[in-house]
């Protein structure tokens, strides 16, 4: 089994992918191997963090600290944050199928839409619906947008999304 325990700064364990691996074919159990443990991990740390039963004098869920993850598992706090941080990641947005809103105007890769009051743009939490990024996702087939701009909950108005990674970091660059 590998220890990547204390390599907190430095590549990750599956830096090496998909794209690299026929050059190196004997790697292909050895790369299959540590993402299957790195999958694993990455469940444990959700566990601790947000699963673990325990409760706070409340009578709060508690969710445990990177440091605490770290301690739980025997790895650094960098290492379990990363771990923690990766997971939720992957933890797909929830869709509202049901919350459809108007369509100003749309092309292949830009959606205008027209916020109505009361509604967040971004979701708080991943496994929370009720914003427009939500609402799209069900609108998009699954695909989420990518938020170009904000405007407040309170605020109803125009909002432009993107459906295209590529095109964000150029807007990001022109709103400014």
């Amino acid at each position: 089994m590998l220890d990547r325990s204390a390599a907190c700064g430095g590549p990750h364990p599956q830096a090496l992918g998909a794209d690299q691996a026929p050059a190196f074919p004997a790697l292909q159990p050895l790369l299959a191997a540590a993402a299957k443990e790195e999958a694993a991990r990455r469940e444990q740390a959700l566990d601790i963090t947000f699963r673990s039963g325990e409760h706070d004098a409340n009578g709060q869920r508690i969710r445990h600290s990177p440091e605490e993850v770290g301690r739980r598992m025997g790895l650094p706090t960098c290492r379990a944050a990363r771990l923690v941080s990766r997971a939720m990641r992957a933890v797909p947005l929830v869709a509202d199928r049901d919350a459809a809103l108007p369509v100003l105007w749309e092309d292949e890769y830009f959606i205008a839409v027209d916020k109505p009051e009361g509604m967040q743009t971004a979701p708080v939490h991943r496994y929370k619906g009720g914003s427009v990024v939500n609402a799209l996702i069900g609108q998009l087939g699954g695909r989420p947008p990518h938020v170009l701009h904000r405007l407040d909950m309170d605020t109803s108005g125009v909002l432009l999304m993107a459906k295209q990674p590529g095109v964000v970091a150029a807007v990001h660059r022109q709103f400014r």
